[in-house]
């Protein structure tokens, strides 16, 4: 007995041939999904605060923002080989994956900015800073990450050295 629309048992190239056709892609996909992405563990608060330091896209502004505990801290930027600028941050605010980062009022006029805001990915940090007319992305690391694997390699390349 057969049910009208309904695929036949019977049928080699029925349902049976494209379940078979779906089990097999979803066993060649699943161990990339299974193994081959781990997710990435959010930093805590006490570990985004401390001192970051970046660059924007273009490589022409160098960043430093130290990130204190009580939700303040301070921070610098140089334009290439201009004098550097350094600034108070009022307050930053560290939710899930995203940050945001307030300047003191009075400080907002010297940078030509008031606020950097972006998300934490591991333990880099994307943040983009606007101004008027203008919008620049930004990209930081933990500085004492960043020190510690510039003078491995630079003491790496001394002991090479003839």
């Amino acid at each position: 007995m057969t049910i009208a629309g309904a695929p036949s048992c019977r049928s080699r190239g029925g349902i049976s041939a494209r379940l078979l056709v779906a089990a097999l892609c979803l066993s060649l996909i699943w161990p990339i999904g299974a193994f081959g992405w781990k997710p990435v563990r959010q930093l805590t608060q006490e570990e985004v605060a401390q001192v970051w330091v970046g660059l924007t896209e273009d490589e022409l502004d160098l960043f430093r923002l130290d990130l204190r505990r009580d939700g303040t801290g301070s921070g610098g930027v140089v334009f290439v080989s201009k004098e550097a600028i350094v600034f108070r941050i009022s307050s930053w605010r560290y939710e899930g994956k995203r940050i945001e980062i307030l300047l003191a009022t009075a400080d907002a006029a010297k940078t030509s900015f008031a606020k950097l805001k972006g998300e934490l990915v591991g333990t880099e940090m994307e943040l983009t800073i606007s101004g008027k007319g203008w919008k620049q992305r930004l990209s930081l690391r933990q500085e004492n990450v960043l020190e510690r694997r510039w003078l491995s390699l630079k003491q790496a390349m001394s002991a090479a050295s003839p």
